[in-house]
C-alpha cells in the first residue's frame, strides 16, 4: 500500500470531522466516527498521521512491529532480572541461616548424632540440613559472602528500575502504534482487501 493512500484517507478523515486543512477535499461516502469512538480520538489519529505523511504502509507495519518487538524484549528482560534476584535473596537467606545453625550442627555431629540432641535442637538442625541440601542441588562448592550476594542484588534491582522505566514508555508507544494501524487497517479496509486477495487466488486454482 502506497503513501498516497494512507495521504487520501487522511483528508477524508479531516474533510469528515472539521479537521481538514486540506483545500477542496473531495466528500466521502462513509462515516467512521462511530467505530472510532469520539473526536477525541480520531484528532490524534488524524494528528499522528499528518506528523507521518511520508511514511507507507510497510513503514507504519514495521514501526508497529518494532515497538511490539521493543515492549516483549524489556518484558522478558525485566523477568530474568527478577529471577536472578529471586534466586540470590533465596541464597542470601540460605547462607544466613546456614551460618546461624552451624555451632549446632557441629555440635551434633560431636555427640554421635544423638537422638537427644536433635530432639533438644531439631529446628536448628533441619535448617542446617535444608541449607546444605539446597547448595548441593544448586551444584555450589564455595558460599560467596552475603555482602558480595547484597551488592549484586543492588545492581540488579537497579537494572530492573531502568528497564522498568523504559517498559512503561514502550508499552505507551507499543500501544499508540498499535491504535494507529488498527485505525488505519480498519480505515483503509485492510482485512477486506486480504480477503479479496484470497478469493483470488483460489479462483485461479
Amino acid at each position: 500500500m502506497q503513501t498516497w493512500a494512507i495521504r487520501r484517507m487522511n483528508d477524508k478523515l479531516c474533510l469528515e470531522h472539521g479537521l481538514s486543512v486540506v483545500e477542496n477535499p473531495k466528500p466521502s461516502r462513509e462515516h467512521y466516527g462511530t467505530w472510532l469512538g469520539n473526536k477525541k480520538q480520531l484528532s490524534q489519529a488524524v494528528i499522528w498521521l499528518k506528523e507521518h505523511g511520508d511514511m507507507d504502509y510497510g513503514e507504519l507495519q514495521a514501526r508497529a512491529a518494532e515497538t511490539t518487538d521493543r515492549f516483549n524484549g524489556l518484558s522478558s528482560q525485566i523477568k530474568e532480572l527478577e529471577s536472578r534476584m529471586n534466586a540470590n535473596g533465596e541464597l542470601q537467606k540460605q547462607i544466613v541461616g546456614y551460618a546461624k545453625t552451624r555451632a549446632v550442627y557441629v555440635e551434633y555431629r560431636k555427640a554421635g548424632y544423638s537422638k537427644k540432641f536433635r530432639t533438644e535442637h531439631e529446628a536448628d538442625i533441619l535448617i542446617h540440613q535444608a541449607a546444605k541440601k539446597y547448595f548441593d542441588g544448586m551444584g555450589i562448592t564455595k558460599l560467596p559472602s552475603v555482602k558480595a550476594l547484597r551488592e549484586e542484588y543492588a545492581g540488579l534491582l537497579e537494572q530492573k528500575r531502568k528497564a522498568y522505566a523504559e517498559y512503561k514508555q514502550a508499552r505507551s508507544d507499543m500501544k499508540e502504534l498499535q491504535n494507529i494501524k488498527a485505525n488505519v487497517d480498519y480505515l483503509l479496509d485492510v482485512p477486506a482487501r486480504r480477503e479479496a486477495q484470497k478469493d483470488s487466488k483460489k479462483s485461479r486454482q
